[in-house]
């Protein structure tokens, strides 16, 4: 048996929908939520995979939880993540043979600031909503340093050092007193296995 709840986030009373499919894409479930709302589905999974659980929330935000399985969100190229004001820590994996961790990130929050944790929870990168972005080693020294405008998608490639490939790594954004207002973005370039959870349980990880 399997639980999702689904939340729908905005400042008015449109409604989100949403729906789920299993791994051969066949519709499982369907409806829809209310902005404040919470909604939760249940279905028996027939088998083993990934299920798809979507929604359709015009210019608000949803969030997913499940009390029984774990649930990871795509953020690639196709699938960029956004979210407005604040969020838990992003766990992703970094599989084994990556040399760097090349994201794109973004966010209009100006007191803003995306942090990246490696395995052992060393910062190696930050980058704030004014657009200045540093990557660290290690040891806390800095190896690589630009400023952009904090609106625009900015890469910053992570690299990845001795013993910290195969493991997860953490991304952090720690909001601004605005935050609330303000949209953020983020996804993994160069066909980097993009996939982010709250949970580590939760992750997909690429197979080796």
């Amino acid at each position: 048996q399997v639980r999702v709840q689904v939340a729908a986030h905005g400042p008015d009373g449109r409604w989100a929908r949403w729906w789920i499919a299993d791994p051969q894409g066949s519709l499982l479930d369907t409806g829809g939520v209310p902005c404040g709302g919470v909604a939760e589905a249940a279905f028996t999974a027939a088998g083993t995979g990934v299920y798809l659980l979507q929604a359709q929330a015009g210019a608000h935000d949803v969030s997913y939880s499940s009390a029984t399985h774990g649930i990871c969100y795509p953020a690639d190229a196709s699938q960029r993540l956004g979210f407005t004001g604040a969020t838990p820590d992003l766990h992703f994996f970094v599989p084994q043979g990556a040399e760097e961790v090349p994201l794109m990130l973004q966010t209009r929050d100006r007191e803003g600031v995306f942090e990246v944790l490696d395995a052992d929870g060393n910062v190696l990168a930050k980058r704030d909503g004014l657009g200045q972005a540093e990557v660290m080693d290690p040891g806390g020294a800095m190896v690589w340093s630009d400023k952009s405008s904090g609106s625009v998608y900015q890469r910053v490639a992570v690299p990845v050092a001795q013993g910290q490939a195969g493991r997860v790594w953490t991304l952090r954004f720690t909001a601004g007193s605005n935050a609330s207002i303000h949209r953020s973005n983020l996804y993994f370039a160069d066909d980097f296995p993009g996939y982010v959870a709250t949970d580590p349980a939760g992750l997909l990880r690429a197979r080796e």
